[in-house]
């Protein structure tokens, strides 16, 4: 990891340890970076991992980093089923975060994101996109509709970007 994020996850397991009495880089947890653009962190109990997107985190605030890495460790202090209620908002606010589920994106990031989907479902109707993916999708678009608008059913392309 990058030294500045190093030293972001230091300060927030410290802030852990202060709030609930537990470290837990002790406790076997480690801290990773994942690639991944439409998830900013996520905790893994099962393998006691917590992942940070790095692309998202090169191109964040500090305090959006901030707030990704106490969102995640209040998930490991709040435990997997308390989910995003109660008893984790609490938590989470006790470590200086929002207590709230996601992070809001700037425009850079989302133009970030945008660049990285290969693949556009062309509603050939009005020529708006309809879906987006980052590899190619194995669905049959000829017999496919967008949710809601069945007068969409066989309009559907998909194109290379």
């Amino acid at each position: 990891m990058k030294q500045l994020h190093i030293d972001m996850v230091n300060k927030a397991v410290a802030k852990a340890l202060e709030v609930s009495g537990r470290n837990i880089l002790l406790e076997g947890w480690v801290f990773k970076y994942s690639k991944a653009l439409k998830c900013f962190g996520m905790c893994h109990y099962n393998t006691k991992t917590i992942t940070l997107s790095e692309p998202l985190a090169d191109s964040s605030s500090y305090a959006a980093v901030m707030d990704t890495i106490t969102h995640e460790i209040a998930h490991v202090l709040a435990g997997h089923a308390a989910g995003h209620g109660p008893t984790w908002v609490e938590i989470h606010k006790s470590m200086g975060g929002p207590g709230t589920r996601t992070t809001l994106f700037c425009k850079e990031q989302e133009d970030l994101i945008a660049s990285k989907y290969k693949w556009h479902v062309i509603n050939t109707l009005d020529g708006t996109v309809a879906y987006r993916y980052l590899r190619k999708p194995r669905t049959n678009w000829s017999t496919a509709y967008i949710r809601g608008k069945p007068e969409t059913l066989g309009k559907l392309v998909l194109r290379a970007v």
